[in-house]
């Protein structure tokens, strides 16, 4: 092990409600090394999955907690491989779903960032409260390394107060800290920059219309590597039809939904699931539908760049690949229909913790 990665590795932590993702990468090359996820915490039955090599080790015994989840990572490292002390870790990063105004990238992890990252709870409560606990303890677990935060909505610190503020008060929007945040920063991101990889050009002079599908949803439009535009607000809930989440709803419907009994909202569905027929993937399919999404965002200023090409990264569906849809100098501000579509397919990833 230490021969193959002298220069060290990194060990990936995404700390969820109930669930711990994890990878052990290179972060020379970019592969995993390692990975595995523990899911069901707190419940009487935890479900933990270990691979290293071709071996893949899962057991189904209950999971207390978030520390008791990581230890048994740890444990399986050990037991199954690679073993992290020959495995020379050098940092641990996490994902944290909120930045809010204050995270414009990665940080160093300390005392005063984890009470930040806390303070931003009420933006994401069923996100940051895990990472906290999450980070907390593998830093109890692992003192000898520093630990890096990477935030979801730092990629979108970049948008024009034309595309981030709402027409709502100005002196109130600047006291709670209202304005649009954006979300899945880090795999517009990455997708962005793989899409010029793939195409051959220079990440500076592409306009990109970037769309993450899967349970969460969201639009982005990338000009020059940049962040201009997103569909997703002040929290995640803004924007695309999404698993759990209706997307853009009038407000009145929540209202009513306080007066009328009979407007209790559930939006459910399992992605991975959906077929290409029924009702779920028709109401799904309008935020894929390039024309529907394009007249759809176009009051939010998304469609209001020259795209060189759309960026589709699903995951519905267990057999779906990402695709890059080339549409040369399209003005989306009235359709995305163009002569001339080229459709590339993107070399598949590691999964992402």
């Amino acid at each position: 092990m230490n021969q193959q990665h002298t220069h060290g590795t990194v060990l990936v932590v995404n700390s969820g409600s109930s669930s711990i993702k994890y990878q052990l990468v290179d972060p020379v090359g970019g592969t995993a090394i390692a990975s595995g996820i523990v899911e069901r915490i707190g419940e009487e039955a935890g479900v933990v999955k270990h691979t290293f090599g071709d071996t893949t080790v899962e057991r189904t015994d209950p999971v207390p907690d978030h520390a008791a989840g990581l230890r048994t990572v740890l444990g399986l490292f050990d037991e199954v491989g690679p073993q992290l002390s020959e495995a020379h870790v050098i940092a641990v990063g996490h994902r944290v779903v909120h930045g809010g105004s204050t995270f414009a990238g990665p940080a160093v992890v300390d005392d005063r960032v984890i009470g930040e990252i806390d303070a931003l709870s009420p933006l994401a409560p069923l996100h940051n409260p895990p990472a906290v606990t999450g980070i907390t303890v593998a830093r109890e677990l692992l003192p000898d390394v520093p630990h890096v935060v990477v935030f979801d909505t730092a990629f979108f610190h970049t948008l024009p107060e034309a595309a981030y503020t709402y027409a709502i008060d100005v002196d109130v929007a600047r006291e709670h800290g209202v304005r649009r945040y954006g979300f899945h920063g880090t795999s517009h991101q990455y997708v962005s920059g793989e899409v010029a990889r793939v195409l051959g050009r220079p990440l500076e002079s592409l306009n990109q219309i970037v769309l993450h599908l899967g349970n969460g949803a969201s639009a982005s439009a990338v000009r020059g590597g940049v962040a201009v535009e997103t569909s997703m607000g002040l929290t995640p809930l803004e924007g695309l039809v999404m698993g759990t989440r209706s997307g853009d709803i009038d407000a009145a419907v929540l209202i009513g939904n306080f007066k009328n009994p009979a407007l209790a909202l559930n939006t459910s569905y399992v992605m991975e699931d959906i077929d290409a027929e029924g009702e779920a993937s028709r109401e799904y399919c309008k935020c894929q539908d390039p024309d529907v999404n394009a007249q759809r965002t176009t009051t939010s200023g998304l469609a209001a760049v020259l795209a060189d090409s759309l960026a589709l990264v699903p995951r519905i569906g267990s057999k779906v690949q990402p695709q890059v849809v080339l549409r040369p100098r399209i003005n989306v501000r009235t359709t995305f229909t163009t002569q001339q579509d080229e459709e590339i397919t993107l070399p598949q990833r590691n999964t992402q913790p």
